[in-house]
C-alpha cells in the first residue's frame, strides 16, 4: 500500500496511490514529495517507487518489518529514507540472494539521508554511499544476528570518496571489518553512536577532517583506528580529532577476513593510529582493553609488501592528551591477543614492562629518517601528555631497531616517557553544512 503526501496550502495531505496505511504517519513533517511504504508493501513496489523517484523525494517507512531478497539502489539526489523509529522500521535482508549491499546510493546522490529505522542481516555491507557530498545517517542501526559470523558483512554504515558525512545516533552491531566505517572523504563527524561486537567499531581511513566524539565502542576486537593504507585513490590522512569517546572492554575476538588489514589487529586494543599525521585523541575513557589502550604506529608494522611510492607509512604529529587510560579496575594491557602476531610478541614480553603488563599507551618508534622535529629524540612529533590516571605506563617498542622476529624486543623497549612528553596545537573543529 503507498501513498504520497504533498505540502499544499501549508497542510500536509495524502494524495494515495492505492490508500493511506499504516498505524502510523511517517511523512508527517516532511515538506516536499513523500511516498509512504505502509506495513505489508511488497519488495517490487518499495524498489519500483525508489528507482523511479524524482530527486527530492522522502521514502517513508510505517512500523513494520519489510524483507528484502535484493539489494536497494538509489542514484537520485536528496533522496531520504526514513522510518518510524530505530527499532520500529525494520528492513529486513536476511533472505538476500543479490548485490553486494544492504543499501547502495552511488552515482553522485548527493544529500542523501538515512533516518529512524533498522538494517538487519545484510548478505554484504549496510548501508554504502559512494561519490556523495552530504550524506547523513541519523537515529539508525544497523545489526547482523545470524550466529555464524562467516555470514556477517564487512562494514555498517560505509560512506567512501564523499564529502560532508554526518553520522549521528547510529548503532551498529556485528559488522566483520568496522562498525562504523568512513574512508576516502573529507569533512566528517561522527558523533553520538554505538558499536559493538564488530571487528573495529569506528574507523576513519584515508580521510581528512574528522571529528569522533561522544561515542561508545564496547565488545569489538579494535575500539577506534584511524588508518591510511597504500593503493588507494586518497591517501594521506590527516587532521582527526577522536575525543570524548568511551572506548572500553573491546574484548570479541578478531574474526575478520584472513589478509584483511584489520584482521592484524589484535583483540583488545583500545585505539589504533596508523601511518596518519595530523591526529589528536583526547577527553576519552580508555579501559578493559586487553592488548593496550592507544597505539601509534606505522603501516611497516604490518608487514605488508606495497608498491605505491606516493604513500607515506609513517604517522607523525599525534597528539595522546587528557585521556584517562589507567582505570585500576578495568586495566588496559594484562591479557594481549596471542592470536595475532603483535598482540603473541607483546604477551612474550609482558615481564619486560612496567607492573608486568603491556603499557596502557604504546609507539612502535618506528621514524622517517628524512623527518625532524623540534622535539629532542622524537623526529616524528609523537606525543603523550597529561593521561591520567598515575599508574598510566608507556613504552616505545623501537621496532625500527628489532632482530628478526623481535626476538631482542626485551633489550630494546624504554618506558620512559620523556622523549615524547610533549603537546601539539590544538586541531580545528571540522564544520560544514547541516551539522
Amino acid at each position: 500500500m503507498i501513498s504520497r503526501h504533498f505540502l499544499i496550502a501549508g497542510a500536509l495531505v495524502c494524495a494515495s496511490l492505492v490508500a493511506c496505511g499504516g498505524s502510523t504517519n511517517p511523512c508527517e513533517g516532511v515538506t516536499g514529495t513523500c511516498t509512504e511504504f505502509a506495513a505489508g508493501t511488497s519488495e517490487s513496489t518499495i524498489s519500483n517507487a525508489i528507482s523511479g523517484a524524482k530527486d527530492g523525494t522522502t521514502f517513508a517507512f510505517d512500523e513494520g518489518t519489510f524483507t528484502f531478497t535484493n539489494e536497494i539502489s538509489i542514484a537520485n539526489k536528496n533522496i531520504t529514507i526514513k522510518g518510524s523509529g530505530q527499532d520500529a522500521t525494520i528492513l529486513d535482508f536476511g533472505a538476500q540472494a543479490a548485490g553486494a549491499e544492504g543499501i547502495l546510493a552511488q552515482d553522485g546522490s548527493d544529500g542523501i539521508a538515512f533516518t529512524a529505522l533498522t538494517v538487519r542481516d545484510p548478505a554484504g555491507n549496510g548501508v554504502k554511499v559512494v561519490g556523495s557530498t552530504g550524506v547523513k545517517f541519523t537515529n539508525m542501526k544497523v545489526v547482523w544476528t545470524n550466529q555464524d559470523k562467516t555470514k556477517h558483512g564487512a562494514y555498517g554504515v560505509y560512506p567512501v570518496q564523499s564529502k560532508q558525512v554526518l553520522i549521528d545516533g547510529v548503532t551498529v552491531e556485528g559488522a566483520a571489518d568496522a562498525a562504523i566505517y568512513v574512508g576516502q572523504s573529507d569533512g566528517i563527524v561522527v558523533r553520538n553512536s554505538t558499536a559493538r561486537l564488530s571487528v573495529a567499531g569506528i574507523e576513519i581511513e584515508n580521510s581528512f577532517n574528522a571529528d569522533v566524539y561522544n561515542n561508545t565502542s564496547t565488545l569489538n576486537a579494535g575500539g577506534i583506528l584511524v588508518f591510511d593504507l597504500p593503493g588507494l585513490q586518497q591517501k594521506g590522512g590527516h587532521n582527526v580529532r577522536v575525543y570524548n569517546n568511551k572506548i572500553i572492554n573491546n574484548t570479541t575476538t578478531n574474526f575478520g577476513a584472513a589478509g584483511s588489514t584489520v584482521s592484524l589487529v589484535p583483540t583488545g586494543t583500545g585505539v589504533l593510529v596508523m601511518a596518519n599525521h595530523d591526529v589528536e585523541v583526547f577527553g576519552n575513557t580508555i579501559s578493559g582493553n586487553g592488548t593496550t589502550g592507544v597505539a601509534v604506529v606505522s603501516f611497516l608494522v604490518t608487514q605488508i609488501s606495497y608498491s605505491d611510492a606516493t604513500y607515506n607509512p609513517f604517522p607523525s604529529k599525534v597528539h595522546i592528551h587528557d585521556n584517562v587510560v589507567a582505570d585500576p579496575a578495568s586495566p588496559n594491557g594484562t591479557n594481549p591477543d596471542i592470536g595475532r602476531q603483535l598482540g603473541l610478541l607483546l604477551y612474550a614480553h609482558k615481564s619486560d614492562f612496567p607492573g608486568g603488563h603491556v603499557p596502557e599507551m604504546l609507539y612502535d618508534g618506528i621514524v622517517d629518517g628524512t623527518t625532524t622535529s623540534s622535539f629532542p629524540n622524537n623526529s616524528m612529533s609523537i606525543c603523550f601528555k597529561n593521561n591520567t590516571a598515575s599508574t598510566a605506563t608507556f613504552a616505545n617498542l623501537h621496532f625500527d631497531q628489532c632482530n628478526t622476529n623481535c626476538a631482542n624486543l626485551g633489550t630494546i623497549i624504554t618506558t620512559d616517557i620523556t622523549p615524547n612528553a610533549c603537546s601539539l596545537d590544538a586541531l580545528p573543529a571540522v564544520t560544514f553544512p547541516g551539522l
